[in-house]
């Protein structure tokens, strides 16, 4: 798991393949030349942004339009125990 210090409109998501992509906000399955086959659960435009890589899964990517929620939702996950800390 890492928190990434940019919004997905950053990065070259792809197509979506199955799911809603409107004007802010980007939910459910993708796939790029880049990133692969991911989970999308983001509002486009914010940063940062929580990626949990996942063995043999989809890589999903979650941000809220509040960046302040997104560093919190990262670190109880973190506490939980969901991954190691990687800021990239």
């Amino acid at each position: 798991m890492s928190l990434l210090d940019k919004s997905m409109s950053e990065f070259d998501v792809g197509r979506r393949v199955n799911g809603y992509g409107g004007f802010d906000v980007w939910k459910g399955h993708f796939q790029s030349d880049s990133l692969g086959e991911t989970l999308l659960f983001v509002h486009k435009n914010s940063s940062p942004t929580i990626r949990i890589e996942r063995e043999g899964a989809k890589d999903i990517y979650l941000s809220f339009s509040d960046s302040e929620q997104t560093k919190l939702l990262f670190n109880e996950l973190f506490c939980s125990g969901v991954g190691v800390i990687q800021v990239s």
